[in-house]
């Protein structure tokens, strides 16, 4: 079979008996296939032209084959979205999933019309791109750490998350960004405009939290002079400055009832008049609405329209906040250290051990933000070449404080056999000897390993040497 095709992965009829029609009505230019077990899933996958998996987990007992699906997955780098879907997945389930590789862990029964449209982005790539043969080394090269317009994609998921908004970039499909304050929306809407074919056309922000209803209604469709009690010139709206380009509705949330049924009629017609005026223009650029809340549980407390929350999430990407995704702390801050020390002429190269796990140690309630102010600060503060403990806030030291200062070193893990233990022994060993010909110092232990300084912070962590690099 050599047509591009959805796999749909499980032993129950209805599962297939669902999702077969639903996403052949969807999806026409993509065929779909169900096969009864997850290795015969892969065997599909490794033959290629597959555009995503959709696993069913019925069962306790099914979670084992799945993992394992998803690891295969990962380990021989297959281009495979792979979505899970439970009866009632809880929250540890579906993290287990997401840590494993899934795409997303989703409900049965699913909204076919909003995963179709996501497949169908992911898939936009795949359907235009040239065919690669699985063997091909270049289908398997490690996603390269990305920084796109000001966001860095460091971690394995924010990585995912950049292939999945590269794709939908191409598309004209209206994107809802969805996340805590901080979590980087407006960063990624900028990426996504820039990778976009509309990349040299203008890109809008429009704040909708921060204006009344009048106020927001002028700055999105202008008006002309005399159009209300002080409108003594006209005033053109981003509808019209942003033209074929791009606009952010950011705070989508904090719309009126009454600005959200002006603003799905745009949606929906692509035309609107500037308020006072009965001429009609045409809207021609691409949205992105971005929101903090959940627009789904505002939808059920009817403080959101349903139609035009159905309109605005055609794709979702939500971004994840900084305590789910800890990983990310260590290159980000680096990054956010030498961003600030050459901006501010300061030699510091370096954060400290200690002070890494008092991050590490903390929530970060502001997220993504609040670590690039942190670190603005303590290399405003800091007097030495290494950032250390004292350099950072009182909130951060509790937090580390509460903790017992040094985050406990995550367990090795089951060792299989004795091959695996021997390994372990020796990498820590290696480890050790070039820590002590370099007197501790991570930066040029790292680049004797061959790995970068944050790996580093792990092996030392996995191996329980963190007080060797201090």
């Amino acid at each position: 079979m050599s047509e591009l095709r959805i796999l749909l992965v499980g032993r129950s009829p209805e599962f297939s008996d669902v999702m077969q029609p639903a996403l052949s009505g969807l999806l026409p230019g993509i065929g779909v296939q169900a096969v009864a077990e997850c290795p015969e899933a892969l065997a599909e996958m490794e033959r290629g032209a597959v555009a995503a998996g959709l696993v069913s987990l019925q069962h306790p007992q099914d979670e084992a084959p799945v993992a394992e699906l998803l690891r295969a997955v990962h380990a021989r780098r297959l281009a495979v979205p792979v979505f899970v879907i439970a009866p009632e997945p809880d929250v540890y389930q579906r993290l287990r999933m997401l840590e494993l590789g899934a795409v997303d862990c989703l409900s049965w029964p699913v909204d076919a019309s909003r995963l179709a449209a996501l497949i169908d982005v992911l898939s936009v790539r795949r359907r235009h791109a040239p065919s690669r043969s699985p063997a091909d080394p270049a289908s398997f090269a490690e996603p390269p750490r990305r920084q796109i317009a000001g966001f860095l994609f460091v971690t394995r998921v924010l990585r995912e998350l950049y292939t999945q908004i590269e794709a939908a970039a191409d598309s004209e499909a209206t994107i809802l960004l969805s996340g805590e304050t901080g979590t980087g929306k407006s960063h990624v809407a900028k990426a996504i405009h820039d990778l976009s074919p509309r990349r040299k056309r203008p890109l809008g922000v429009v704040q909708c939290g921060g204006l009344s209803p009048a106020l927001l209604n002028s700055e999105l469709f202008g008006h002309v002079r005399g159009a209300f009690t002080g409108a003594d010139r006209e005033h053109v709206g981003r509808f019209a400055t942003v033209e074929d380009g791009t606009i952010l509705l950011d705070e989508i949330d904090c719309v009126p009832l009454e600005g959200q049924a002006k603003l799905l009629r745009v949606l929906e017609d692509r035309v609107y008049e500037p308020l006072g005026s009965n001429r009609t223009a045409r809207f021609r650029a691409r949205v992105i609405a971005a929101t903090n809340q959940p627009l789904d549980r505002l939808v059920a407390e009817g403080k959101f329209r349903a139609d035009l929350f159905f309109r605005l999430n055609v794709v979702e990407f939500r971004l994840p906040p900084l305590r789910d995704c800890r990983e990310a702390i260590a290159p980000l801050a680096e990054h956010f250290l030498t961003t600030y020390a050459q901006r501010a002429a300061r030699a510091i190269d370096e954060i400290s051990w200690p002070a890494l796990e008092a991050m590490q140690a903390y929530d970060w309630p502001g997220n993504i933000r609040e670590l690039r102010n942190t670190i603005e600060r303590a290399v405003t503060l800091c007097r030495h070449a290494v950032l250390d403990l004292a350099d950072l806030p009182d909130t951060i030291l509790r937090a580390a404080a509460h903790a017992g200062q040094n985050v406990p070193a995550p367990p090795l893990g089951p060792v299989r056999n004795q091959l695996d233990s021997a390994r372990q022994c020796g990498e820590r060993q290696r480890i050790l000897q070039a820590l002590t010909r370099h007197g501790n110092n991570r930066t040029r232990t790292a680049r004797e390993l061959g790995i970068s300084r944050v790996a580093l912070y792990k092996k030392l962590r996995k191996f329980g040497l963190a007080g060797a690099a201090s």
